[in-house]
């Protein structure tokens, strides 16, 4: 009878041994595939990490880019605003000595009278000269004023689009 339980025994612990063989080959081959995973996940988020640095690195830099943009078109504005109200002065000083040309020629003589004999104007040839002088200067006035909002507006406009296009320059 001991032949029978050492033949079982025998046959049982055979078994074991193939059934161990195979979970150890199975074992080594899940740890070698996963070690494998393993390396492929940390090569791709390595890749990852990269090219997550790298746009950082160009967000960063095209941030700075339209910054820069945004500035000199600001700059390129207030110069542009600095000569537009210099050549406004300017046409200050000119149109300020025609009004007073035109004051001194209302307040004058007019050589327009309504007598031979009459050295001086009639009251109604000097207040039409008046009312055309009045007129002149405020039409000169409102001239002045509409030539500097449009000139605000021109460079605003131009300040704008410059901007815009510094914004949009790698877009296009």
């Amino acid at each position: 009878m001991t032949s029978i339980y050492a033949k079982a025994g025998a046959f049982l612990l055979a078994i074991l041994l193939v059934f161990g063989a195979l979970y150890g080959a199975y074992h080594h081959g899940e740890t070698l595939a996963n070690t494998e995973w393993q390396a492929k996940w940390d090569a791709e988020v390595a890749t990852q990490a990269l090219a997550k640095a790298k746009a950082e690195e160009d967000a960063r830099a095209e941030e700075l880019r339209r910054i820069n943009s945004n500035q000199q078109a600001q700059a390129h504005a207030i110069q542009s605003t600095a000569v537009a109200q210099t050549d406004a002065a300017a046409a200050a000083v000119s149109t300020g000595s025609v009004q007073l040309a035109a004051a001194k020629l209302a307040a004058g003589p007019s050589s327009c009278t309504g007598h031979s004999t009459a050295a001086t104007g009639s009251p109604t040839t000097n207040h039409a000269a008046m009312v055309l002088s009045d007129l002149l200067t405020r039409a000169d006035k409102r001239a002045a004023d509409l030539a500097s909002l449009a000139d605000r507006s021109r460079i605003a406009g131009l300040a704008c689009e410059a901007s815009y296009d510094g914004l949009t320059a790698n877009q296009k």
